[in-house]
């Protein structure tokens, strides 16, 4: 874990999700809101199983097993949690359709009634480059950013998947991109600096994005990039940096996730509004 401010001077609130002693090991889908989305190293998918971990008060639930796995894959399981509104949540899970060929199925689990998965909504298309791994739950939808076609997102109350609207894309661009200006880091840390290579081309500067880290409003959100040897927290309001965390030089940019850690104090006998606010990430 990395803290992105000084709530943990000196110190991680946790290195590890050891909650269950899994033989094949687990691996982290998804943090939202202080649950993590987990599931057991498994590539036998008829055999893997998913969890719901509150770290905080280090309790977690063995969600049930799906229905005809081996017929309908796994495209993504996704997890909508705010504890604001309510001490519950829901895991979307995207499934290939069984026919007509092409069409996507959301099965839903909801811990308000623990029970099995359900349908929810109607079939719906995405495009081919879509990956329903990659989402953001925000302001009660679950968006899937696709980086070619139409973008998504499930309204998780009313079960329905729509067009989300996109800012069009560039004729010389071949997929979905956004431009952030990095030119201050650079200068403060030129080994992020492919030096073979042409200022004009596009891996250029050599980092990868971690997370964003929403802050209590906007203006206080955080871009986390991972670049040879650091990990930086830049400010996308006030453009300045700062140097959060040293890795090893070999670690490989890309090849790992990073996650939004938020401390929750909501367990069963949640009453009001008792979670707070933590700028960590977990990679």
């Amino acid at each position: 874990m990395i803290a992105i401010n000084n709530e943990f001077p000196g110190q991680r609130p946790f290195t590890s999700l050891n909650f269950l002693d899994h033989p094949s090991g687990l691996d982290v889908l998804q943090a939202c809101n202080g649950l993590f989305c987990c599931c057991c190293i498994e590539s036998n998918e008829t055999k893997r199983k998913y969890y719901i971990y509150n770290r905080t008060n280090k309790q977690f639930t063995t969600l049930p097993q799906f229905h005809v796995r081996a017929v309908r894959p796994v495209l993504g399981i996704n997890l909508a949690f705010d504890p604001s509104k309510s001490q519950h949540y829901k895991v979307v899970c995207v499934r290939s359709c069984e026919s007509p060929h092409g069409q996507h199925q959301i099965e839903m689990y909801s811990s308000v009634a623990a029970g099995s998965w359900r349908l929810a909504g109607v079939p719906f298309t995405a495009h081919w480059k879509m990956s329903f791994h990659n989402r953001v739950y925000w302001n009660g939808a679950i968006h899937w950013i696709s980086q070619r076609g139409s973008s998504l997102y499930l309204d998780v109350n009313k079960e329905m998947v729509q067009e989300m609207p996109m800012p069009p894309f560039p004729d010389e661009y071949d997929e979905r991109r956004f431009r952030v200006h990095l030119d201050s880091v650079a200068a403060s840390f030129p080994k992020m600096l492919q030096g073979y290579l042409d200022p004009s081309e596009f891996n250029y500067y050599s980092f990868s994005v971690l997370c964003i880290v929403r802050g209590e409003n906007e203006n206080d959100s955080v871009l986390v990039l991972h670049m040879p040897g650091k990990v930086i927290g830049y400010h996308l309001k006030s453009k300045t940096f700062k140097e959060v965390f040293e890795t090893e030089t070999s670690l490989r940019l890309g090849w790992f996730d990073a996650y939004q850690y938020i401390e929750t104090l909501v367990s069963s006998d949640y009453e009001g509004d008792a979670y707070s606010f933590s700028s960590c990430i977990e990679i």
